[in-house]
C-alpha cells in the first residue's frame, strides 16, 4: 500500500491493515535450488527430499496420468 506523505508531495509505502489471503498450498509457492555445473544430481536429491517431506506438491490442473511405457 501507499499513502500520501505528510507534506502531500509524494507517495510513501504504508503498512496494510487488511490481511492477505493466500490460496492452498500457501507459502512458499516457488523455490530455486542452485548448484555448480555438473552437480544436478545433488539438486534433484535435495528437491525430491523437500517435496517428499513437505507434502506440498500440487500438480498442474491439466496434468493427467502419465501413459504407461
Amino acid at each position: 500500500m501507499f499513502a500520501l506523505s505528510a507534506d502531500g508531495t509524494r507517495y510513501v509505502s504504508a503498512p496494510s491493515r487488511m490481511p492477505t489471503t493466500i490460496p492452498a498450498p500457501g507459502l512458499p509457492f516457488s523455490l530455486v535450488f542452485r548448484a555448480e555445473p555438473g552437480r544436478e544430481d545433488v539438486l534433484l536429491r535435495i528437491a525430491s527430499a523437500y517435496e517428499a517431506a513437505s507434502k506440498r506438491r500440487v500438480p498442474p490442473p491439466a496434468f493427467g496420468p502419465l501413459p504407461m511405457a
